[in-house]
């Protein structure tokens, strides 16, 4: 009898923990851990679940590990407030696609795009503001976000365990001061470590 051909059990479930970099902000240095959980239900078409926060150094004023250069000067020098509101910790659900897709055996590598929405909570820097203690500024200083995220990863490695590499935007809208709509739109890089079971 002639050996049926194997067919590849593309219903994977993935568990994933890295870190990624906000690198497109002049005013402050966000550094964020996430985890998440995926399921691959064809070879096409990966569903993940995925949450993480971003590590906040400071509190505010030069001396925060956090700001920027650029920050201190505008505050100091020039005496304009940069609206800073530093992105917390956040719970995603996301759709990717992988269209490409190398090889099944003992190495393999792919790379795909992926959209999803979040909710996101931040925190605005009083201090950056020049606004402590005003009552205005006190009631948007913490905020949950719902937000659209999109991105492209690529990832390479053995059978069970590989490494992924990260591009992501995030867009929402920000309330500043109580009054003042900013649309917000965060780059991050990433990297994470995935391990298949």
């Amino acid at each position: 009898m002639a050996e049926e051909a194997s067919v590849p059990d593309w219903r994977r479930f993935t568990f994933a923990v890295g870190a990624e970099q906000v690198f497109n902000d002049p005013f402050v240095s966000q550094t964020g851990a996430r985890a998440a959980f995926r399921f691959a239900p064809s070879p096409w078409v990966e569903l993940e679940v995925a949450a993480g926060t971003f590590i906040s150094l400071g509190v505010g004023g030069c001396g925060d590990p956090d700001w920027s250069a650029l920050t201190c000067q505008m505050l100091e020098v020039s005496d304009v407030s940069p609206d800073i509101a530093k992105m917390g910790a956040w719970g995603r659900l996301a759709v990717g696609v992988v269209p490409f897709r190398i090889g099944e055996g003992r190495w393999r590598s792919a790379a795909g795009a992926f959209v999803g929405v979040e909710a996101l909570a931040t925190n605005d820097d009083l201090v950056a503001l020049q606004a402590v203690g005003e009552p205005a500024a006190l009631a948007t200083e913490n905020q949950v976000h719902p937000v659209t995220v999109w991105g492209v990863f690529g990832e390479a490695g053995g059978r069970h365990m590989a490494l992924r590499l990260r591009f992501e935007v995030r867009r929402y809208v920000e309330t500043v001061n109580s009054t003042i709509l900013e649309s917000k739109m965060p780059m991050t890089l990433g990297a994470e470590v995935a391990w298949e079971f």
